[in-house]
């Protein structure tokens, strides 16, 4: 896949006008490809063995833990998370698991709407 940050801007590669439209659909792709894994462990050790283990990979995204929950959230493609959530069910304590693709529901270079303004005393509608 070509790098992104080199379409366009002179490159032969996009007409200049259409650079970042093909930016924004290689980054779409990119993150298209990633799924969320959500981990619940047994108990606090658990989760902080499945947190040093997520952590030191290199190709896992994004990583978030929730202490109260026991639960880890983490991005990777499946090739990486499929393997990783391998390795800590086989250490033990792992609950259970779900993994979903990163999927947009609006197209990414849409703009947000702009948010109708309230005047003062008036009530959104219900």
């Amino acid at each position: 896949m070509p790098n992104p940050a080199a379409l366009g801007a002179g490159n032969e590669l996009l007409p200049e006008h259409l650079a970042p439209l093909a930016r924004n659909l290689l980054w779409q792709q990119a993150m298209e490809s990633l799924f969320v894994f959500r981990l619940r462990l047994s108990d606090a050790r658990r989760l902080e063995e499945a947190f040093a283990l997520l952590i030191e990979d290199d190709h896992v995204a994004s990583l978030s833990i929730q202490p109260l929950t026991l639960s880890a959230f983490f991005m990777a493609t499946s090739a990486v998370g499929a393997p990783l959530v391998e390795r800590i069910y086989q250490d033990g304590g792992l609950r259970w698991c779900s993994s979903h693709r990163v999927r947009f529901l609006v197209p990414v270079d849409e703009e947000p709407r702009p948010r109708p303004s309230l005047a003062v005393g008036a009530h959104p509608p219900l």
